[in-house]
């Protein structure tokens, strides 16, 4: 039975990529093998008396499918490889949506949009997976070894990349077990598979089923149907022990919180967050990004060198360097594809960031901190370039549009950049706006965003940089708690003016200038451009004083803003396209009117317009928004914001299960499969420990699909 909607062609040379209802999603750099490619898996083809899988109930579009699935469940496939554990499921007339296998290959033999006959009353609103483990219980088999030595692929599961280490011994179910884990590349497959899931489906929270001292709960849960996040088999069936008690679910929720979180750009291309992990090294990783921002000749947050604002910082590094967002979000605005201005490139990508902060409290709507990430100075892009080069991003936007029907890049030649929508946008140079809200373009940390562009103060001195910048509504403050957060964020004063200049004292005074050396202008205290050059390059007798300034949330008018005072003096005009004509009637009069337009104006995106579709307040609309320091906000978001949620979950009591075994339930459950009442359930729970069920392969080869099924 073939799927009922259109496939979507893969993209040129990518082979990481799964399908939600034949619509191909990015999954980091995974090798996927998916469902409709001839070296793939499929329970669509094949002589079954029934297809392996049902529907949703009530589920016919992508919206009533997000809706619908909250839950990930975890299972061990118990075969040699993933072929093994396809065929065996085949046999059985029992599904998964997803097979991890030793090695890191990913097959997905069906889509996301069936239900798959996985983990029976789980099956409505979960995805499966399935991860590569024979699983024998070493408390049973001390000898059983990891892998098949008969196996025609064993001398590549005997690579150092591919050990399993023993586990501890634990209870799971009342069954005492230990077992193998799994290996690196199914760790890493699976994160990468999971980013790309709890990003598509935001009902599966990064969470699993935690107890009151926060270890993964052991018994199977009370109320499983309740959970959302991603769980074990365990957690839905109590005869089950599965992905076993070698599984590290720390690991993989580290990597899905905060450890997973990216530098924007990579200064040791071997370093980053989600690899580096512990906490000292990745501060310590920090400085690298802190030093090389120090050694520019501008581009300091948050004052530049001529006493102005500047949100965020600039980053040098290699021509071609790969710049990528630093945590989960959705593409809202971008510019893409052509020539920037005298100062450089003015290609850019803004990400919209929401992430859940506090505890989840029943019945009370979790806060969410709303905030954008802007990466600026972007290399012009090849836009008819769809291979493994081309961002996940712009592959997304071409969706199953040929890029040959979409015309060729015109990149007008004008001083400003005008507003449009998606591709057509891009193709002239504009302000693209990115629908973000009904169907919206998923970017996951770490995503490459594009390259490194060049900026610089003249056109003749332009260099490989990158201006990255945090900023948020001052409504951030009712969602984090400050009173908690006071050692990691200082708010300054308020600047609610038009133009840039920097006149908080709280700053100033950081420069050490003696009395009589700060030149007045106008009345207002004017730093001479060496001073504040000396105070960001030296790394000693200012190290405190730029520790402090790293903690600012400065609260201004941004300097991507059309009510930037300059701009302001250019046109009074209410709507951007108003001001552009204005502008048109400025350069036609005024020779200096032209050279500020066209120095200028080229880099001015954020416009009112633009504020209301990626969703700041515009009712009072002043270009005014909180800057943090892109670095040390990251830093401060991955371990000190406490975004991480918390679950916690109640199991099922070792007296509950037993008492199960002896019930009417258990009894039919234990008839399913036709196998003396006896020998199966009440002998498990019944037993000692060490007498325990040894492997989940008693239940999979004596037991039938029945429960799987319902």
């Amino acid at each position: 039975m073939p799927p009922t909607f259109p496939i979507q062609p893969p993209t040129p040379g990518s082979q990481s990529e799964v399908l939600v209802m034949g619509e191909r999603v990015r999954v980091g750099d995974v090798l996927v093998r998916t469902y409709d490619r001839d070296d793939g898996l499929t329970f669509y083809r094949g002589e079954y008396a029934q297809p392996p899988f049902g529907d949703r109930s009530g589920v016919k579009t992508k919206e009533q499918l997000t809706d619908k699935i909250h839950q990930v469940v975890l299972h061990t496939d118990l075969a040699s490889d993933a072929i093994g554990c396809f065929n065996a499921l085949v046999g059985r007339t029992l599904s998964t949506h997803f097979i991890v296998d030793f090695n890191g290959d990913l097959y997905q033999p069906l889509d996301v949009f069936h239900s798959a006959y996985h983990a029976g009353d789980a099956n409505q609103g979960s995805i499966g997976i399935d991860l590569n483990n024979k699983m024998a219980n070493l408390e049973r088999e001390p000898d059983a070894p990891p892998y098949p030595p008969e196996h025609t692929r064993f001398a590549e599961m005997s690579l150092p990349t591919n050990q399993r280490p023993k586990s501890d011994v634990k209870t799971i179910n009342s069954a005492r077990v230990r077992s193998y884990g799994y290996s690196d590349p199914q760790y890493l497959t699976l994160i990468e598979l999971l980013k790309a899931l709890t990003l598509r489906f935001p009902k599966v929270a990064v969470a699993y089923p935690t107890d009151s001292k926060g270890d993964v709960v052991a018994n199977t849960l009370v109320d499983p149907e309740s959970f959302s996040g991603f769980m074990a088999h365990w957690h839905w069936e109590m005869q089950r022990w599965d992905p076993g008690p070698g599984f590290d679910w720390e690991r993989v929720l580290g990597a899905l919180s905060n450890e997973h979180n990216s530098f924007p750009l990579l200064l040791d291309p071997k370093k980053n967050i989600g690899n580096v992990l512990d906490q000292g090294k990745v501060m310590d990783l920090a400085e690298l990004y802190y030093a090389n921002n120090q050694t520019q000749t501008t581009g300091w947050f948050p004052m530049g060198v001529n006493q102005t604002w500047h949100g965020g910082i600039h980053l040098t590094a290699p021509a071609g360097t790969p710049i990528r967002a630093i945590t989960d979000g959705v593409l809202v605005a971008a510019r893409a594809g052509c020539a920037g201005g005298p100062f450089g490139d003015n290609d850019f990508v803004l990400l919209r960031h929401e992430i859940p902060m506090g505890v989840p409290k029943k019945g009370v709507a979790q806060k969410t901190f709303v905030f954008f990430s802007l990466y600026m100075h972007l290399a012009p892009l090849d836009l008819k370039r769809l291979d493994e080069s081309a961002p996940s991003w712009l592959r997304d936007l071409y969706g199953s549009t040929p890029p040959g029907e979409l015309g060729d890049a015109t990149c007008a030649d004008h001083p400003w950049l005008g507003l449009g929508d998606e591709l057509p946008a891009l193709l002239r140079g504009d302000i693209a706006k990115i629908p973000w809200r009904e169907n919206p373009t998923y970017v996951g940390s770490g995503a490459v965003l594009g390259t490194i562009g060049q900026f610089g103060m003249t056109r003749d001195a332009l260099d490989p940089t990158v201006h990255v910048e945090v900023f948020a509504e001052p409504g951030w403050k009712d969602v984090v708690d400050m009173a908690a957060n006071s050692r990691w964020l200082v708010e300054l004063d308020d600047d609610l003016g038009h133009d840039l200049f920097v006149e908080d004292p709280s700053i100033l005074a950081l420069f050490g200038q003696p009395q009589g050396s700060v030149v007045a202008r106008g009345g207002r205290p004017v730093l001479p451009p060496s001073v504040i050059e000396e105070f960001w390059r030296d790394t000693s007798d200012h190290k405190l004083e730029q520790g402090w300034l790293r903690k600012v949330v400065a609260r201004h008018v941004s300097e991507w803003s059309d009510q930037v005072d300059w701009v302001l003096a250019l046109s009074q005009a209410e709507t951007w396209d108003d001001k552009i004509r204005d502008f048109k009637a400025i350069m036609q009069g005024s020779v200096l009117g032209q050279e500020i337009i066209r120095s200028a104006l080229p880099y001015i995106w954020l416009s009112k317009e633009v504020a209301a579709h990626i969703g700041l307040d515009t009712k009072d609309w002043r270009g005014i928004v909180d800057h943090f320091h892109p670095i040390y906000f990251l830093m401060w978001l991955t371990y000190k914001a406490g975004q991480r949620t918390v679950t916690t979950s109640q199991g099922r009591s070792d007296r509950e299960i037993r008492r199960y075994a002896l019930s009417a339930e258990g009894r039919r459950d234990a008839a399913l499969g036709g196998e003396p009442f006896e020998t199966s359930v009440t002998a498990i729970l019944e037993a000692e420990p060490s007498d325990t069920n040894d492997t989940l392969d008693h239940w999979l080869e004596e037991r039938g699909p029945g429960e799987w099924q319902r």
